[in-house]
């Protein structure tokens, strides 16, 4: 009797360990993860193509709970930053691309920093992935298994 259990512990253990090693393969590809091919996905799938001179990239922010960040340039471009700690995983990771992209969906130019950024037209624009997400829609779970294969 001991033998079946002592084998099934060590099968148990083992597929534990396993499954810790995917989920920190999983969290490297996305912090390795170049972002701006995955917000031109989301850019075409959301916004039609949309949203021009966006660039996005990694960032070590100081905010503790800061996801990502939004800088506004006067010649109506665009810089994404989003840390690489508080998004460990591609569904954070995309969950955040989104939030960027609506605050340059609705930017407005000329707008004080100080503008309600997270105003009605920004929920409205939110909305947009949850839609799609209802309707059957999965185009961001796709994003970074595309491109951490070699897209």
């Amino acid at each position: 009797m001991r033998a079946p259990t002592t084998r099934l512990i060590l099968a148990l253990a083992i597929a534990a360990v396993a499954a810790g090693a995917a989920f920190a393969d999983n969290r490297q590809a996305s912090a390795d993860q170049d972002l701006q091919p995955a917000f031109e996905q989301i850019n075409q799938a959301y916004f039609g193509g949309e949203l021009k001179n966006v660039e996005v990239r990694w960032a070590n922010l100081k905010t503790e709970d800061a996801r990502g960040v939004t800088r506004f340039f006067d010649k109506g471009s665009y810089l994404i930053e989003l840390d690489r700690k508080t998004n460990p995983t591609p569904r954070q990771t995309v969950e955040a691309l989104n939030h960027e992209a609506c605050h340059v969906a609705t930017h407005l130019p000329g707008t004080p920093e100080a503008f309600d950024v997270h105003g009605a037209a920004f929920k409205d624009c939110m909305r947009r992935f949850s839609n799609k997400k209802a309707n059957g829609g999965s185009v961001l779970s796709v994003v970074f298994h595309r491109s951490t294969h070699g897209q």
